[in-house]
């Protein structure tokens, strides 16, 4: 398998929502880091094709354009939250661990059960403080960076 090159000073921000966009556009510049904007699945996932991002953000209800493939053989969670494709393309292929972030203003149970299955970490709009501390938690370790021995 091909690695893909990396962007260790860039995050992908999946979201379609310019409020949202802006608040963590200005949170993350404020910790020195880049953003490339993806409004919707599609454009996330071929962000992803292309590069490694240091975190990958995604709204749940980011929208998937038509003809919505990429939710065949998907449960109906997928149809609702869109964005669970983001987080499980990035999983899949080269995000490890805590790298992946969804969020949402919708508190869903079966969303936290699949989000812990697919090991990314699932956080709420609503919450503005504890998203950025929980951020700046998981940009704080990189998974590949070279320890120095």
């Amino acid at each position: 398998m091909n690695e893909l090159p990396r962007k260790e000073d860039t995050i992908l921000l999946a979201d379609d929502e310019p409020y949202h966009l802006q608040f963590f556009l200005d949170y993350l510049e404020s910790l020195k880091y880049k953003t490339v904007v993806a409004d919707n699945v599609d454009n996330a996932i071929l962000r992803l094709q292309e590069c490694r991002f240091r975190a990958v953000i995604a709204d749940l209800s980011i929208p998937l354009l038509p003809p919505q493939s990429l939710l065949t053989g998907r449960g109906t969670l997928f149809q609702k939250y869109p964005g669970l494709l983001v987080a499980d393309y990035a999983r899949n292929h080269n995000h490890t661990g805590r790298q992946v972030v969804v969020y949402s203003v919708h508190d869903d149970p079966q969303v936290r059960e699949l989000a812990a299955k697919l090991g990314v970490t699932y956080l709420l709009k609503g919450r503005p403080r504890i998203l950025k501390e929980e951020i700046k938690d998981i940009l704080s370790f990189d998974p590949l960076a070279k320890s120095e021995s």
